[in-house]
């Protein structure tokens, strides 16, 4: 049976109050860069004071019910259709450095978020998977803030280049032969097939990823080769093998230059871009970790001060 509470109940209702939330990734069973959304099962946390109840026991506490409580009428923003799964729960009790009572409302979700991917990095990108969770009621009467005792987190548990270097294979073919040539368009045409894989793996967007760009060199790289093929088959025509095969040597030499020059710029440029958001990503991790020794010692505080709470109550 509800406890009975004070008749002014309605009164903290119009007051700006403070919601603290917490996301914590329990599970993510796939990301869809296709379809630009993942799934996952979340667990969210939010806390706020209830001034109503103040001078309840921990009996009487223990005996209210989420409908005879202030209600922020959380939602989630992002989600895509209906959620597979969603449980919740509350605790009402006294905590440390809070004058009134402190609500703990848990809700335990699973299903399918939208979220925008970032791919321009792909294949080296690096995604941020977020829930956006609101509030149906006006700004005026509730602000969602960060929890700032308790953590969210998430719970843990090249192909291209390998055709690019089968074209080193044309040395042992004989320049003067269509053998070579042959070789060539097998492989532009491996490059094509790898590019509608790609392709077929991610949304329609209206910008190059790194894998798009390499591909794209791939294909400039391989006419190339095609090219100097055809020229030197054309030399044999009117030329001395051994000559056509020098001016081969050449070619080939400033070809296999320009794949390596090519190569190491890229490397640089995936440095300075991708890798430096990861580094960026490494700091923010060292520095959570760093917050997170400080909210455990504050935990710990807090737990003391539980207890010394409890056993007031207790008492009385």
């Amino acid at each position: 049976m509800p406890v009975p509470l004070p008749s002014t109940t309605h009164l903290h209702a119009f007051c700006l109050k403070p919601v603290r939330i917490r996301v914590v990734f329990l599970r993510i069973v796939e990301i869809d860069t296709v379809g630009q959304q993942f799934e996952a099962e979340v667990y969210i946390e939010a806390r706020w004071t209830e001034p109503r109840l103040q001078g309840f026991s921990l009996a009487r506490l223990a005996g209210v019910e989420f409908h005879q409580c202030w209600d922020p009428r959380l939602k989630i923003l992002n989600i895509f259709g209906d959620l597979d799964m969603e449980q919740t729960s509350m605790v009402l009790r006294y905590e440390p450095d809070f004058t009134f009572p402190v609500l703990t409302y848990m809700w335990h979700v699973k299903g399918i978020f939208r979220e925008r991917m970032e791919l321009q990095h792909f294949p080296f990108d690096v995604q941020e998977l977020s829930i956006m969770i609101s509030s149906d009621l006006p700004a005026e009467q509730v602000d969602l803030v960060e929890e700032p005792v308790f953590d969210s987190l998430v719970n843990l548990g090249a192909l291209q280049f390998l055709i690019l270097a089968l074209t080193l294979t044309l040395l042992a073919v004989d320049p003067t032969l269509n053998d070579r040539l042959i070789m060539l368009l097998t492989l532009f045409l491996t490059a094509v097939a790898f590019k509608l894989v790609i392709k077929s793996s991610l949304p329609n967007i209206s910008y190059l990823t790194y894998l798009d760009m390499y591909v794209v060199f791939a294909m400039i790289y391989l006419f190339l080769q095609g090219a100097e093929c055809a020229l030197m088959i054309h030399l044999a025509k009117f030329r001395e093998s051994e000559q056509v095969r020098e001016y081969d040597e050449i070619a080939q030499s400033c070809l296999i230059a320009f794949l390596i020059f090519f190569h190491i710029c890229f490397i640089i440029f995936i440095e300075w871009t991708v890798l430096a958001r990861r580094r960026r990503m490494v700091s923010l991790d060292h520095d959570s970790k760093i917050a997170r020794l400080r909210k455990q010692e504050a935990r710990k505080k807090r737990q003391e001060g539980v207890g010394a709470r409890e056993a007031t109550a207790a008492t009385e």
